[in-house]
C-alpha cells in the first residue's frame, strides 16, 4: 500500500485458552487469515463489537505478537454509562461516567508500552452515538462535547506515557459524521481525524470529509481518516473511492482503509493496481 495509507481489519476473533486448534473454528477469522489477505493491524474495540476492556487489550497484545502493529483502539461510554444523555446530564454523573470510562481504558492499556501508544490511532466511539447503535432519536455528541471527551482520552494517554507522547499522539471521533459535522468537529485541536461508517459510503462524502481533515490539521501534519466500509451499504465501487483517496496530501494525513474480511484482498489489489497506472 502507499505510504500512509493502511489496509487494517474490523475485527478478529480470538481463543481465550479453550485447548482448540485455532483453525478447528468453522466461520471464525483470525490474525493467520488477516496477514494473510494483507491487514497490518486492526480496529479494537469498536462499539458495536461490545467488547469488554479485557477482550480489547488482549486482542491488541496478540496483535501484536502477530506483527499488526497499524492498529486504531476506540473506546467510549455506553447509553446505560449517562442515561439522560449529554444534554441532560449533571456535571456530577458525566464526571461518574468519565471515571467509570478511565477504568476501562486503563485496562485496555495494560502492558502497552509507549512506543506502541504513540503508533496507535486513539478513538472515542460512544456506543450510543453511531447510526447503528439504535439510538436515533437522539442527537449525537456535539462538538464541545467531543473535544472534552479527546481531551479527555489524550490527558489519560498523557499521563501514563509521558508528555512527550502527545507529539505523536492521534485521537479521532467515531459517530453520525457529515461533511458539515466534520467541519464543527475538526475545529477542536483535540481531533486529529475520523472514523466513519455510513457517512463514507459515497465518494462525495470522503473527499468533502477528508478535505476537512486536511484543513484543520495541515499545519500539525497528524490528521487521520479511517473508512470502516460496509460492503452492502457502498454507492460506488472500490476504484473510485481509492482515487479519491489517492489525492490526499499523504504529508498531512493518514488513511486508514477497514473493508470487511472477506474484501481485504480486493481493496488490496484495487489500490495497487491504481498506484501501478500513476507511475
Amino acid at each position: 500500500m502507499k505510504q500512509n495509507v493502511f489496509l487494517i481489519a474490523q475485527n478478529v476473533n480470538i481463543y481465550l485458552g479453550d485447548g482448540k486448534h485455532q483453525f478447528a473454528r468453522t466461520g471464525d477469522i483470525g490474525f493467520y487469515h488477516l496477514k494473510k489477505a494483507g491487514a497490518t493491524g486492526i480496529i479494537l474495540g469498536h462499539s458495536e463489537f461490545k467488547d469488554d476492556p479485557k477482550i480489547v487489550n488482549e486482542k491488541w497484545q496478540a496483535a501484536l505478537k502477530y506483527g499488526l502493529s497499524d492498529n486504531v483502539v476506540l473506546i467510549g461510554e455506553d447509553w446505560d454509562d449517562l442515561k439522560k444523555g449529554w444534554g441532560k446530564s449533571s456535571t456530577n454523573e458525566i464526571n461518574k461516567m468519565k471515571n467509570k470510562l478511565k477504568n476501562k481504558f486503563l485496562c485496555v492499556l495494560h502492558n502497552i508500552n509507549k512506543e506502541t501508544a504513540k503508533k496507535t490511532v486513539f478513538g472515542y466511539e460512544p456506543g450510543w452515538g453511531t447510526r447503528g447503535s439504535g439510538k436515533n432519536n437522539v442527537a449525537p455528541p456535539q462538538a464541545p462535547q467531543i473535544n472534552s471527551m479527546c481531551l479527555f482520552l489524550r490527558t489519560l494517554i498523557k499521563t501514563k506515557y509521558g508528555n512527550d507522547t502527545e507529539k505523536k499522539l492521534r485521537i479521532i471521533y467515531g459517530g453520525s459524521s457529515s461533511p458539515e459535522r466534520s467541519k464543527e468537529i475538526m475545529c477542536s485541536d483535540n481531533v486529529n481525524g475520523l472514523i466513519l461508517g455510513s457517512a463514507g459510503t459515497t465518494t462525495d462524502w470522503v473527499k468533502k470529509i477528508g478535505l476537512e481533515i486536511q484543513h484543520a490539521t495541515q499545519n500539525k501534519k497528524n490528521g487521520v481518516l479511517v473508512l470502516n466500509w460496509k460492503a452492502y451499504e457502498l454507492k460506488e465501487f472500490y476504484s473510485k473511492f481509492l482515487k479519491v483517496i489517492n489525492n490526499f496530501n499523504g504529508n498531512i494525513m493518514e488513511v486508514y482503509l477497514s473493508p470487511v474480511a472477506t474484501e481485504l484482498v480486493e481493496v488490496k489489489k484495487t489500490f495497487n493496481s491504481l498506484l501501478a497506472l500513476n507511475k
